[in-house]
């Protein structure tokens, strides 16, 4: 995959001026890029430990919104 960079407004030694949309879109590709790690760290291990044990040391949805909630996680534990 050929990424293609956005071409500076101005640049100097120190700085370079990006439009506002070149700005955005370089920010978006990071954070797909970040996620992209994640899934990839996440297959990984299951590969490596096998996707049930992975999974039973995860946290549901469930369980992550209510630690997110403020309840207590001891609480949440012994559930």
């Amino acid at each position: 995959m050929k990424v293609v960079l956005p071409q500076p407004i101005r640049q100097s030694k120190e700085t370079v001026t990006l439009s506002r949309s070149d700005w955005e879109s370089l920010i978006e590709r990071l954070e797909d890029a970040e996620d992209q790690a994640a899934i990839d760290a996440r297959r990984a291990r299951e590969a490596m430990m096998g996707k049930d044990t992975v999974r039973q040391n995860s946290l549901s949805g469930d369980e992550l919104r209510r630690l997110l909630d403020w309840e207590s996680p001891v609480r949440i534990w012994r559930n």
